[in-house]
């Protein structure tokens, strides 16, 4: 576990004790939803699914393409993935409720694993399960999804660094990089009201817990010159820690939702909550922010995924130090001390 760039930690929470005044809307933020071996539909815990049902949007990537085809009880996915409608389905009735916005990202290194026409497809399956996909890339509009969430204009706009299948030869497609980059934000945000711009960017190597300099340099670009407020990253499976520039903050990598993963720093999930609040001509700006944690524990009956208080002591006192490693962790998660 190496600090490329020798980050200084930052604290895993902030103004989570002081009342909001005016506007105020809660994102709640993960990391890869991944399809599971057998489409096996991981098991959400009571208190995971409250977390996620009481934010006003919930916002991750979705590591496959989506199509219609049944769950196979016999599949084993190695490095091409295909989800069922129905297991994405059947993860956002565990926590989902009426009114809230759920916005998945389609923009990772997986988007072309079943070809172009599986990718096409995949939003208007999302939409169907009343998801607002985000992270397509089209020659006759800007890569941006735009929600209104607490009296707010949040902007989403999604990309990958990374294609395992580069099958996208033509618009549309999946947005990338470079799309992103030459785009005028700042007259994009002006021409769509927005309030407040989030990027999800699916960058760096897989299986670290530190952004290189090439990535801390980018994540500045973004925020301080073109005008992004916050910045998400999904792709490495692990957790990074979080970066504050003079206008914006960058948390690097949240690991994943549900993983394939066996490794066991793999197997802690944590969620990024954002308060937003909307100050009096002060504009939008987070309020309080906190990193949530759990644990993704592996039966024979299935997956479940569980506050990281409850995992098994061995477990739990690993996954504590190295968030301890990351994270300033002076305060409690899921109700116990972290380091």
């Amino acid at each position: 576990m190496k600090n490329h760039t020798d980050m200084a930690r930052m604290p895993d929470r902030y103004g989570c004790d002081r009342s909001t005044s005016g506007h105020a809307a809660r994102l709640l933020f993960f990391g890869d939803l991944m399809v599971m071996h057998g489409d096996r539909v991981p098991e959400l815990s009571p208190e995971l699914c409250a977390l996620l049902g009481q934010a006003d949007m919930v916002i991750g990537n979705c590591e496959a393409p989506v199509g219609n085809h049944k769950p196979d009880p016999q599949v084993r996915y190695k490095f091409d993935y295909y989800m069922p409608q129905e297991y994405l389905d059947a993860i956002l009735r565990q926590f989902r409720r009426a009114g809230q916005t759920v916005a998945l990202s389609l923009a990772n290194n997986h988007s072309g694993d079943r070809g172009v026409s599986a990718y096409l497809r995949t939003p208007s399956l999302m939409r169907e399960l009343g998801v607002t996909p985000t992270g397509e890339w089209s020659e006759d509009r800007p890569p941006l999804s735009v929600t209104e969430v607490g009296g707010m204009r949040v902007g989403l706009v999604a990309w990958t660094h990374w294609m395992n299948r580069d099958v996208f030869q033509r618009s549309p497609g999946v947005c990338r990089w470079f799309q992103v980059e030459t785009a005028n934000w700042a007259e994009l945000r002006r021409a769509y009201r927005l309030d407040y711009l989030v990027g999800l960017p699916h960058w760096e190597w897989e299986w670290q817990h530190f952004p290189r300099w090439q990535t801390r340099d980018r994540a500045r670009l973004l925020v301080e010159s073109m005008g992004f407020d916050l910045l998400v990253g999904s792709h490495p499976h692990t957790l990074f820690p979080m970066e504050e520039f003079a206008r914006g903050l960058c948390v690097y990598s949240l690991g994943n939702l549900v993983g394939q993963g066996v490794a066991w720093p793999a197997k802690l999930i944590t969620l990024f909550e954002v308060v937003l609040e909307a100050g009096d001509g002060t504009g939008v700006g987070p309020a309080a922010y906190r990193m949530h944690y759990y644990v993704q524990e592996h039966g024979g009956d299935g997956v479940r995924i569980v506050p990281l208080s409850r995992a098994d002591a061995r477990m739990k006192a690993r996954l504590r130090n190295r968030i301890g490693r990351i994270y300033v962790t002076d305060e409690h998660a899921g109700g116990e001390k972290v380091a």
